[in-house]
């Protein structure tokens, strides 16, 4: 299989998904990007030739010392994500009060600490989250000179929207963030989301009708209840998991003035409700269904529990 672009690399969570990204490109451009990894699985990385990874307290340092690592590696710094869908600081990364301890323990252990990395949560509303994590960055990167390690690589993780416009004013924040360090350092980044969310567009049919009870009392309350050919186990999965609120279009376009509509998916939990209070032009069942915007977070997440199959995908060459 032919190598993709010399620049592109991949952030991998899981062994498997450096298995799947092994065949794209050379291992030097894999960063095992999960903070928390079991320690059989840092062995089995660095021996297909990962040489990168993160940590984000003392003890992941020791457990990549136990393993043996050879490799270089990123302090997963804490910052702020509060202007975000889903925030990650619950979970990973390190308090600029345990640097120390870390930097340390990296020395201690001969861990060759080369930079940062960080992620400002899912979908950031806020790019100068960005801008605030760079400087973190920075005054990281003092203390790390002080125990005699350099920055070569900042990892600047994802959180990127998909629409164009408010990707390019978050490229311009980080872009005058940069400005921070010197010209030699490497920027990398997990654009996810940006790339693949636009890539596949959902369509689905209506498979049932009634009318909302108790009857609305105005045209504040949902008037139709429906039932569509997919559910919060499936394709919209990216409701529970990723705290999408999708966009319903019918797929020939329709003059007709819109209704409040209550969505539910076709499972036989009451719980698969994909939207309560949903603008749509009064359907019919057999109405097909168009959702824009539903490759991130999607089909990845999606099971067949109640016995439906997940969504078949249709690809299209431009």
């Amino acid at each position: 299989m032919t190598h993709l672009n010399p620049e592109m690399g991949f952030d991998c969570a899981s062994l498997n998904e450096i298995n799947t990204a092994l065949p794209l490109v050379s291992p030097n451009k894999i960063i095992y990007a999960q903070p928390c990894k079991k320690l059989q699985d840092i062995k089995i990385a660095q021996a297909q030739g990962i040489q990168s990874t993160v940590v984000d307290s003392v003890e992941e340092v020791e457990k990549l010392a136990e393993a043996g690592w050879k490799g270089q590696t990123l302090v997963r710094l804490l910052v702020e994500d509060g202007g975000s869908k889903q925030p990650f600081g619950k979970k990973f990364g390190a308090p600029f009060p345990w640097l120390d301890a870390i930097y340390k323990a990296s020395k201690y252990h001969k861990i060759n600490m080369t930079g940062f990395s960080f992620h400002v949560g899912s979908e950031c509303q806020s790019p100068e989250q960005y801008e605030k994590a760079v400087k973190l960055c920075n005054k990281a990167n003092l203390l790390a000179e002080k125990h005699k390690f350099q920055t070569e690589t900042v990892d600047i993780g994802g959180g990127f929207l998909h629409e164009e416009d408010k990707f390019k004013e978050t490229a311009k924040v980080i872009r005058y963030a940069q400005t921070y360090f010197s010209k030699e350092t490497q920027w990398i980044a997990e654009p996810g989301r940006f790339l693949a969310a636009p890539t596949h567009t959902l369509f689905t049919t209506v498979i049932g009708k009634k009318p909302c009870w108790p009857a609305p009392k105005d045209n504040s309350e949902p008037k139709w209840r429906i039932t569509i050919d997919e559910s919060v186990y499936g394709a919209f999965s990216n409701i529970p998991f990723d705290h999408q609120t999708p966009i319903f279009e019918t797929a020939e376009h329709s003059d007709a003035s819109k209704v409040l509509t209550t969505i539910f998916g076709r499972t036989c939990d009451s719980g698969d409700t994909i939207g309560t209070h949903i603008q749509l032009p009064e359907v019919k069942v057999g109405t097909v269904l168009r959702i824009p915007n539903m490759g991130a977070y999607t089909t990845v997440t999606a099971s067949e529990f109640n016995g439906f199959p997940k969504a078949e995908k249709i690809y299209e060459l431009n």
